[in-house]
């Protein structure tokens, strides 16, 4: 996840609230439950994507496959 992917998702979220905000009390429910389940899920799948980012950078494996590739690009 860049930093494309969490301004792409924002944008998305606030669309959304704007929607869930500006809509009024009788709108159909084809409108209504997408919104709503973008309201639920984009900070879930944004904080998911952050923790696996974080644990990616931080284990040992990412830095030997780093410089694993690192070393091959200079034997190359």
């Amino acid at each position: 996840m860049d930093r494309t992917d969490v301004f792409l998702a924002l944008i998305t979220f606030l669309l959304a609230a704007l929607v869930y905000e500006v809509s009024d009390p009788n709108t159909p429910g084809i409108i209504a439950v997408p919104v709503l389940l973008l309201l639920y899920s984009i900070p879930i799948y944004l904080g998911a994507a952050f923790v696996f980012k974080l644990a990616a950078a931080e284990s040992p494996i990412a830095d030997q496959a780093e410089r694993g590739s690192e070393t091959n690009d200079r034997d190359s």
